[in-house]
């Protein structure tokens, strides 16, 4: 019930949210005559948003269902500072950096941990489905929102996206007002492996060694997934700077969503029944050529082959990548470290990569991005089949010594 409740709030505050704030560092490039100021203002965010997550996280833990409401407030701040940078520049970006990334945080943690809790041992089935509802809320949402910001008074688009996202957010505060009270309300689903180590100091021992290894690989895992998944952003504000309209960039996410979401569905649908680890080299692969060409915009085809290998390219190894995380994260009784691990090192490795954009210019960052993308590909491939044999071994060794056990007191 609350997963499905998770995935209704995913569709309709995706599609609130970014109605005009899916445009926001756009505005702030078009309004300052100027990537960079986006860029410092992108790269201040994404720096906040890891500072946000390490204070946030226990509040997270315990009050995830509540977490999409207090949005709310952040959102509305940032409504006002980018009203605010229209006559005040400096005072606007500072005020949506700091709402921007508490918002992003908010939300992240919010839903992360809601998915946790309702999915249990089920949860890595169902990454892609809710991935599906995500696309489908943002994808309309940039359709709509580039025309909106366009034709429509601001005040009027800002006002319409908060009611529609409170909205989204009534019914999971309903259920948490119905369930709060129960025992194993927000509680992780704790496998017998990791049951069983507690009471025995050499499993622990092992155990211990073992998730170490596993937090370390996902962090490298998730550090270099950040410095790619921002080449969207960047592409917005790059077309700002080749002077495009926000009806152009609308349109052109629109589409790009539109064929992620269909990819997404295809993928979902045969992750757990076929071994996709060389389709994720394929689409790292595909993804990164995307990247590769996003500079060359005088070109009208450039939109289209972008949006096609893009939309193709990227959702395999989103959910790949994450859905692997989940499965060993479950057994090893880690699955709330594992997400905020992942997303500190996701904004982390974006903030780099923003820094350096600084320096070597959003032209060359394109090429930079590309070339994490089939990294990301290759390596995650490479330290799933790792960690996969890991816990295999671990596991395996746990069994026979059970058994060995067993045989000795019969």
């Amino acid at each position: 019930m609350q997963y499905k409740l998770l995935n209704f709030h995913k569709l309709l505050a995706n599609f609130a949210s970014n109605i005009a704030l899916g445009f926001s560092y756009s505005i702030i490039a078009k309004v300052s005559e100027s990537s960079l100021y986006a860029l410092l203002a992108f790269f201040s965010a994404l720096t906040l948003r890891v500072v946000w997550t390490f204070l946030l996280k226990p509040l997270a833990r315990k009050y995830a269902q509540i977490f999409p409401l207090v949005r709310i407030f952040p959102m509305l701040f940032m409504y006002v500072a980018l009203m605010i940078i229209y006559d005040n520049l400096i005072v606007g970006i500072i005020l949506y950096v700091i709402m921007a990334s508490l918002n992003i945080v908010v939300k992240h943690s919010g839903n992360e941990m809601t998915f946790i809790y309702s999915c249990g041992v089920k949860q890595t089935k169902n990454v892609g489905i809710g991935k599906v509802f995500e696309q489908i809320g943002l994808a309309l949402a940039v359709l709509f929102g580039g025309v909106m910001l366009d034709s429509l008074n601001p005040i009027l688009v800002f006002g319409i996206s908060l009611l529609l996202y409170l909205i989204s957010c009534i019914p999971l505060i309903w259920y948490y007002v119905l369930n709060s009270k129960n025992k194993v309300f927000n509680r992780e689903v704790v496998s017998t492996a990791v049951c069983d180590a507690e009471n025995d100091k050499i499993k622990n021992k092992k155990l211990n060694k073992l998730i170490k290894s596993f937090k370390f690989q996902n962090f490298l895992i998730f550090f270099i997934f950040g410095i790619y998944d921002i080449a969207g952003t960047f592409f917005s504000i790059y077309l700002i700077e080749q002077n495009q309209n926000f009806t152009t960039i609308g349109l052109f996410n629109s589409a790009l969503n539109i064929i992620q979401l269909s990819t997404t569905y295809g993928i979902t649908y045969l992750f757990n029944k076929v071994d996709l680890t060389w389709v994720v080299v394929i689409s790292s692969t595909l993804l990164a050529a995307g990247i590769f060409i996003m500079p060359f915009v005088q070109y009208t085809w450039v939109f289209y082959v972008n949006a096609i290998l893009r939309g193709i390219g990227y959702p395999a190894t989103d959910i790949f990548v994450y859905q692997t995380m989940l499965a060993k994260a479950r057994i090893l009784g880690v699955q709330s470290d594992s997400i905020y691990i992942k997303l500190e090192s996701l904004w982390a490795g974006g903030a780099i990569m923003v820094l350096m954009s600084c320096i070597i210019g959003l032209f060359a960052s394109f090429f930079v991005c590309g070339a994490a993308a089939i990294t990301t590909g290759v390596y995650g491939v490479i330290s799933e089949k790792r960690q996969r044999k890991q816990l295999v071994d671990f596991l395996c060794a746990n069994n026979e010594k059970e058994e060995t056990e067993e045989k000795v007191k019969t």
